[in-house]
């Protein structure tokens, strides 16, 4: 039998757990206490996501700083969507993340206060979701 002290996405959290295994089957998952050798993911992390974005189409080519920057084409569409529509975008990108077997993502949200309340009314079950920002 194996055993791997890791940093470990487990049970909707973070945290050092030892990983017994044999012949390639994990036998069993146990918390530890001494320093980790490896990161293990119980499955696929989106960790960059803006769920938010998700209602915008894309422009025609624009460089960068048109695209993103301050005042740019993705900042015009959030100041001026409306949370339905904005809402319906999100829940969209949460399906295609679930369908294609994401187990949890890392969202930056944006719109401050505003942009956190709208995510947290949405019920999001069968993946896990870690605000940032």
């Amino acid at each position: 039998m194996n055993s791997y002290n890791a940093h470990l996405f487990y049970n909707g959290g973070y945290g050092l757990y030892k990983i017994l295994e044999e012949n390639s089957l994990v036998l069993d998952i146990v918390e530890a206490d001494s320093e980790p050798e490896y990161v293990a993911v119980g499955g696929f992390v989106n960790a960059h996501t803006h769920v938010g974005d998700s209602f915008i189409d894309l422009p025609p080519k624009l460089d960068v700083a048109s695209l993103v920057g301050p005042g740019g084409y993705k900042h015009r569409m959030l100041n001026s969507v409306d949370e339905k529509t904005m809402i319906k975008g999100i829940k969209e990108s949460i399906k295609t993340m679930k369908r294609e077997k994401v187990r949890a993502f890392f969202d930056f949200r944006e719109g401050g206060i505003k942009g956190l309340e709208i995510i947290n009314k949405i019920k999001i079950e069968g993946i896990e979701k870690v605000i940032l920002s």
